[in-house]
């Protein structure tokens, strides 16, 4: 596979992100969603062995891609999986006990310009939204799902104050919906005739629970978080990065639990700070929480 060159996506929250994992050199760390490499990178650059995985294949040859030029000579490999299956991808490798593990959650921003799988509402691509390509496309999945069904997701995964009417319409003219910004457009008509205002695009939150729905992303991680925490050694940390409120609520669910068993220490959330913001708007929603292993 041929990989461009272009510009590398921007981690959020990078520099405290590395600085929570306390990298030792020599030691093993996992980057459970490796996507273009900036995580891993810096952590192979303090002497890091990494084991990076990542669902998507285009995401791992660009990962590779980055990784041979900013540090050819470290300790490195990559192997695609989803991070649901984290535990016996390590263990197949024979990559544990491991001192710190990241889950980077959320798309790359490639994702939203290159791969052209129907991320973005302004994207002329096919409805397919599939991270891994695996299992159905979003429109296998709508010419499928009832009314009432699709209004419970988009009410559950996103809070979406039209879920109803949405619902309803998107079923209604499911067989000519064909690309993302057909969808796109049928949402921002539905809140333009409803005479509802909102600061983001109206399509956001629609898009972000189909894209929920049709990965599997909350069940996902809730296993990929019990398996992250099965491999860390004792004192080694567990950071994630969520970018909204529905996976973040999981992850501090999670902590919470290892903390009131008494079996993890879990330090502050950690924000972007504006200038980060402004040189990178993707990480407005971002926020970062740690659990060390005791």
């Amino acid at each position: 596979m041929k990989v461009k060159s272009g510009a590398i996506h921007r981690p959020a929250l990078l520099q405290e992100a590395i600085k929570f994992l306390r990298i030792l050199p020599g030691k093993k760390y996992i980057d459970a969603t490796v996507g273009g490499g900036g995580h891993a990178g810096e952590i192979i650059k303090r002497g890091g062995v990494l084991l990076g995985i990542d669902w998507d294949k285009e995401m791992l040859a660009k990962a590779k891609f980055h990784l041979r030029s900013v540090c050819p000579d470290g300790n490195w490999r990559l192997r695609q999986g989803n991070f649901a299956r984290l535990k016996k991808i390590a263990q197949k490798e024979g990559f544990f006990p491991v001192r710190g593990i990241i889950f980077d959650l959320g798309l790359a921003a490639d994702h939203y310009r290159q791969l052209k799988r129907g991320f973005s509402f302004n994207d002329f691509a096919p409805l397919d939204m599939r991270i891994g390509k695996e299992g159905e496309t979003l429109k296998e999945k709508l010419m499928r799902v009832s009314p009432e069904e699709l209004e419970e997701i988009l009410e559950k995964f996103a809070q979406e104050p039209l879920a109803k009417v949405i619902a309803q319409e998107i079923v209604r003219r499911r067989k000519s919906l064909k690309t993302a910004a057909d969808l796109g457009r049928l949402v921002e008509k539905i809140y333009q005739e409803q005479k509802v205002k909102t600061k983001l695009h109206p399509a956001t939150k629609v898009f972000l629970a189909l894209r929920i729905w049709v990965n599997k992303e909350e069940e996902n991680l809730k296993r990929g978080l019990e398996g992250a925490w099965s491999l860390l050694e004792k004192g080694g940390r567990l950071v994630v990065i969520s970018f909204h409120s529905g996976e973040d609520r999981l992850v501090k669910m999670f902590f919470k639990k290892i903390a009131g068993e008494r079996r993890g220490k879990i330090f502050s959330p950690v924000f972007p700070g504006k200038e980060e913001v402004k040189v990178n708007p993707l990480a407005r929603s971002a926020i970062l929480r740690c659990l060390e292993k005791i």
